[in-house]
């Protein structure tokens, strides 16, 4: 009898390991969901595999919003170190709710695997095109003047490359150079034509329209005065996408013809 409250008693403590791991994910609180987990901690899904406590926490925090929501949760008989939970996982933006079997191992108080069990296509559903997405919310945060909302979907270590500003690296940068080019052109705005979506890469192809108000920066750094001028100019943008942030950008256009438009050099004659 002693020995069935002692069983009984450790399956409650390695449930409420689990129970405070998961409070601790939909509390975007990582540092405390790492405290839960085993350094050797592996985690195997429909989706991925990791042996890493800090890998799954890496591809968990972009998908969050997390919540867990606890249908059943059973004690495993004859071992008392296991628990399994039946849930609703909600996940991302725009959330999508997926009834999933958790399979925990605890060891010396904290989670040595994870197995999980549950039907993707629900969510890979919602993910198709989740990179274009990224990139339009990107366009519409520098046309609105919300650039500061970029921070929702580049990476901090963001790298940018075009004629204008060459390599900006991070985030910082790379804001404070796209806030420059609207506040030099305020009215701008970007007409797409067309967009295609691969595994890690999204390419735009549009129309850059905009009128030259405000100062902008010339190409050895000093202001140059506005010029009043209609700029519509065709470019291309190469996005890499990892982790469902942006994390590289090439811009591809003619910068003769752009500064041509602007009346800083003779434009060039049409045949």
């Amino acid at each position: 009898m002693m020995e069935s409250n002692k069983s009984s008693s450790n399956n409650n403590n390695a449930q409420q390991v689990v129970i405070s791991y998961l409070k601790a994910l939909e509390n975007r609180d990582f540092k405390a969901a790492r405290s839960y987990m085993h350094d050797n901690m592996s985690f195997s899904g429909p989706m991925a595999s990791h042996h890493r406590p800090d890998a799954l926490l890496k591809d968990l925090e972009p998908l969050c919003p997390l919540k867990y929501e606890i249908k059943k949760a059973f004690a495993v008989e004859g071992n008392e170190n296991d628990v399994c939970l039946l849930y609703d996982l909600t996940i991302g933006t725009p959330a999508v709710t997926l009834f999933t079997c958790g399979w925990y191992r605890v060891q010396d108080g904290k989670i040595s695997s994870i197995r999980t069990v549950f039907d993707p296509r629900p969510f890979a559903a919602a993910a198709s095109g989740s990179k274009k997405k990224l990139v339009e919310r990107h366009y519409a945060n520098v046309s609105e003047g919300r650039i500061e909302r970029d921070r929702e979907v580049m990476s901090d270590d963001i790298v940018h490359v075009s004629a204008a500003a060459g390599t900006v690296s991070g985030i910082k940068d790379f804001l404070a150079f796209v806030s420059g080019f609207k506040r030099a052109f305020p009215d701008l705005r970007f007409d797409i034509r067309a967009s295609i979506e691969g595994a890690d890469t999204v390419i735009t192809e549009g129309v850059f329209i905009g009128t030259n108000t405000g100062p902008m920066a010339g190409p050895n750094g000093s202001m140059m005065p506005a010029t009043g001028r209609k700029v519509e100019l065709p470019f291309c943008d190469v996005w890499k996408v990892r982790n469902e942030r942006i994390v590289e950008n090439h811009i591809y256009y003619d910068q003769l013809a752009f500064l041509g438009q602007l009346g800083l050099i003779p434009q060039q004659a049409k045949l």
